[in-house]
């Protein structure tokens, strides 16, 4: 059975936890994105972004996690067919909650079933922090091994990723007004 389009959601996420900058994540509820990934007789990848922030998300797929993610798949894979990409955003970018990782996450689960790929989580956290990548400036698999992964994970070297069960708990995120642009490749800058 051929797969023309798939949905799929992702959690926010939480990263740089204490002394685990680029090290430990956890996943959020309550907050996601949702990906909707066609096939398009079209070469390449369009974009089309909805929801929180959406006037905060570039549609280039060279500067977008998801569109570098897909753009990636077109060079590895070389499918007959380009991609629609729509993104809705249910995550505030730029608040520290993994806005691009959740996009990332849920692009790469799509591109994966879609295309029947068959990917281990390794290397779907791998091609997930290549999205990373696009907007941090350097990939990074915190936050998407999180959103892919759920609960507290801990990212070792070579995309080596162990799921904690961490103890039952609650995380309380303040949220203020303030877009702080690139803030992760501004923080790796320091």
């Amino acid at each position: 059975m051929t797969i023309k389009q798939i949905r799929v959601y992702a959690p926010g996420s939480i990263a740089n936890l204490g002394p685990g900058f680029d090290v430990f994540g956890v996943a959020l509820e309550g907050l996601g994105d949702i990906i909707v990934l066609k096939k398009s007789p079209e070469p390449g990848v369009k974009i089309d972004v909805q929801g929180v922030g959406a006037d905060k998300i570039p549609s280039d797929p060279e500067k977008n996690s998801s569109g570098a993610i897909l753009n990636h798949v077109i060079e590895q894979y070389e499918p007959r067919h380009g991609f629609n990409v729509e993104i809705r955003k249910g995550i505030p970018p730029g608040t520290g909650m993994g806005s691009s990782g959740a996009s990332a996450a849920a692009t790469t689960v799509a591109v994966n079933e879609m295309l029947k790929l068959r990917l281990s989580d390794r290397e779907l956290v791998k091609l997930a922090a290549l999205g990373e990548g696009a907007v941090a400036g350097a990939p990074h698999a915190d936050n998407v091994a999180a959103s892919l992964l759920g609960g507290f994970i801990f990212v070792g070297e070579d995309w080596d990723v162990i799921r904690l069960d961490a103890p039952q708990f609650g995380i309380v995120v303040v949220v203020p007004d303030i877009y702080i642009e690139n803030k992760t490749k501004k923080a790796r800058e320091l």
